[in-house]
């Protein structure tokens, strides 16, 4: 990466050698993908029953017609 101020050539410092220039590197990928998944845990269960009870309706309105 380089900077973006005066393009000096960076190897990991938060700060640039040449011009003092903060440096803020881009999030790699896989810690974009790890933290998706926590905002999204407490979902899984919510939904499965919400299609227990869609599947639940749908049997009792069924046995009620016949």
């Amino acid at each position: 990466m380089y900077c973006p101020n005066c393009g000096t050539k960076l190897s990991g410092e938060k700060f640039c050698p040449s011009c003092g220039t903060n440096i803020v590197y881009p999030a790699s990928t896989q810690s974009k993908l790890e933290g998706f998944g926590k905002d999204l845990q407490g979902i899984g269960c919510g939904c499965m029953s919400l299609i227990f009870l869609i599947i639940l309706m749908v049997f009792l309105f069924n046995a009620c017609t016949s």
